[in-house]
């Protein structure tokens, strides 16, 4: 017997170009994508993709699952996700934190390439 499929593998089949899990087909969707992928398979997904499209909208629908969201999350779903677990908020944090510490120190090797660069030039000319 075949294990369901995740909410968030229903929604990258459903959201995405030719169901190729790469091109989305919408800005939002894109967004709920790049929210979720820092954390990969250590979290539940279920529970992290509730918190991450917002839960449930004013009719009762969840961002992405049309109908089949109903029957993975009740209304009664919104209880368990009310209060933000810190430990996804922390490892979220500390993950953008680490790619931006990354992009500062590539950014500052491009300088300094670009600085030897134009003082190499400078030298030429002179």
């Amino acid at each position: 017997m075949r294990k369901a499929p995740s909410v968030y593998d229903v929604f990258m089949f459903t959201h995405t170009k030719d169901h190729d899990k790469k091109t989305f087909l919408d800005d939002k969707a894109k967004k709920v994508h790049v929210n979720l992928e820092p954390f990969g398979e250590e979290v539940d997904e279920n529970k992290l993709f509730y918190i991450v499209v917002g839960g449930h909208d004013h009719k009762g629908r969840i961002y992405g699952l049309g109908s089949y969201g109903r029957s993975i999350f009740p209304r009664n779903y919104s209880n368990a996700c009310t209060t933000p677990d810190t430990n996804y908020e922390k490892h979220h944090i500390e993950t953008k934190i680490q790619k931006l510490k990354e992009a500062i120190e590539q950014q500052r090797i491009d300088l300094d390439e670009v600085i030897n660069t134009v003082n190499d030039t400078r030298n030429m000319i002179n």
